[in-house]
């Protein structure tokens, strides 16, 4: 047991000289024999890693710090590691998702996972998964400061390089419907809201990937949100039920189609049923300013003026919060002055457990 212990002692500091020296062979060579003897050690994995990664073996390095146990206080720089070498030069976003979600359930206040998850979905649209995964980092009283901007944007989200992410993470998985829906949505917002008109050609080209997409993904929640909002703009109300007749029933969960389905019965004369949906969606998610502006105006056709004045006076107030949050230069610098007044948003609108987690925030700022 001494010799052994011995031995252990000397593969250390022959790691650490090693790392010291930038000497990676010798640090691979000597974290490699410290691993066989001690397949439990941390620090050995994590010098493995470190030698593989420097030596370009990316892959094993990850695999190497993968090895890393759960119950190892050093369990939380390491997959943070091995998920920034995923998302980064590996580009196996997939493989750095599952990394922090293993990280979440063993660390779940986070801060640095609960962030990068948050981009994750945000980009890739996959809003139901982003709001949850923010509602469970304020629950840990682990939300990073750009979630209460993301939150009040979920109705339609929209990054500066949401398309280059979504390219760069199809590559990586060329069949992941998730991947080639952000990507070509994030084209199209990219087309529909630049300050220069794109060439004609490049607009057809999208137009004609969009219809094929439809048709290989009839059900996706995302293309559907999509096809409603542009259905919705232009007033052709032939297409919205052709939408609906493509989902399954998971899109009753969803707020903004639970909002779409309302405009839809709102402008086809069945205004209690319109009532109904607009109030199911804000019940998912009260963020939505438009799903309050639609229920001022079906509360007034209805007779029901007070309660539409006060529906109307929270979609102004939200529609004004949403074009400040979306000016900010990055969503991580929101001030103070913003975040007070998304907490008394989210209080104006019951929202109870964001406006106390905001209202800490403003109180303490140094905890973000």
């Amino acid at each position: 047991m001494e010799h052994a212990a011995n031995v252990l002692e000397e593969l250390d500091r022959n790691c650490h000289q090693a790392l010291e020296e930038q000497d990676w062979l010798r640090l691979q060579e000597n974290a490699e024999e410290w691993l066989s003897r001690e397949p439990d050690s941390a620090d050995a994995c994590l010098f493995l890693g470190e030698a593989r990664k420097q030596r370009g073996d990316l892959e094993g390095a990850v695999s190497a710090i993968l090895q890393v146990p759960d119950g190892s206080p050093k369990i939380h720089p390491a997959l943070l590691i091995a998920a920034d070498l995923q998302f980064g030069p590996l580009n196996h976003p997939l493989d750095a998702v599952d990394s922090l979600k293993r990280l979440l359930a063993v660390k779940p206040q986070s801060m640095a996972a609960r962030r990068r998850l948050i981009f994750f979905y945000g980009v890739t649209l996959q809003r139901e998964e982003m709001i949850s995964q923010i509602r469970e980092a304020i629950r840990h009283d682990a939300e990073p400061p750009e979630s209460y901007v993301y939150l009040m944007i979920a109705d339609h989200l929209s990054f500066t390089n949401g398309f280059s992410e979504a390219e760069r993470w199809l590559k990586s998985a060329p069949d992941s419907e998730v991947f080639q829906v952000a990507r070509l949505l994030q084209l199209q917002d990219q087309l529909e809201n630049s300050e220069t008109p794109p060439p004609e050609a490049v607009r057809r080209q999208a137009g004609i990937a969009l219809k094929e997409l439809i048709g290989k993904y009839p059900g996706n929640l995302a293309l559907a949100r999509y096809r409603l909002e542009r259905a919705a703009q232009e007033f052709q109300l032939d297409e919205i039920p052709e939408v609906f007749a493509t989902l399954s029933e998971n899109w009753k969960l969803d707020s903004v189609i639970c909002r779409h389905q309302g405009w839809y019965l709102a402008r086809t004369g069945k205004p209690e049923e319109a009532e109904r949906w607009f109030r199911e969606s804000l019940d998912l998610f009260p963020f939505d300013w438009h799903a309050w502006h639609e229920l001022a105006g079906i509360l007034r056709r209805l007779g029901d003026l007070a309660e539409a004045e006060r529906a109307a006076e929270i979609a102004l107030e939200g529609k004004e919060l949403r074009k400040k949050l979306v000016q900010l230069p990055t969503a991580s610098d929101i001030p103070t002055e913003l975040l007070k007044e998304v907490g008394d948003f989210a209080k104006r609108v019951g929202a109870n457990a964001i406006a106390r987690q905001a209202d800490l925030r403003v109180s303490q700022p140094q905890a973000l």
